[in-house]
């Protein structure tokens, strides 16, 4: 993990950019994670069967940035963007049915 902080750090000052890539505008997202035509349209493909808004799109794509720092990897290719939008996929069908149920309580609470 500290490997993949240096590796932000390192592109932060080399490009200009935001020291974290959770930081990154989507200006900063272009010129530090950049996409080829084949991952940008998949990512596409992906924003339009998942339903994501730009914001969503934006945060899958920061977030395949970080794995592909993890691996060590400079290029944010399609293993890095499929593996990102399997973990919001989970992290939304966990979060999503806890949501649903304290909805459906009498009180509203968790209890």
């Amino acid at each position: 993990m500290l490997a993949a902080r240096g590796r932000q750090h390192d592109r932060a000052q080399r490009l200009a950019v935001a020291r974290s890539n959770a930081r990154l505008s989507p200006a900063e997202l272009e010129r530090a994670a950049p996409l080829g035509d084949p991952v940008l349209s998949m990512l596409g493909d992906a924003m339009g069967r998942l339903g994501l808004s730009a914001r969503g799109y934006h945060r899958v794509w920061r977030l395949a940035r970080t794995l592909a720092d993890l691996e060590g990897i400079e290029a944010v290719g399609k293993e890095s963007v499929a593996e990102a939008l399997t973990l919001r996929a989970l992290a939304h069908a966990v979060v999503a049915p806890a949501v649903t149920d304290r909805r459906s309580s009498p009180t509203g609470s968790c209890s």
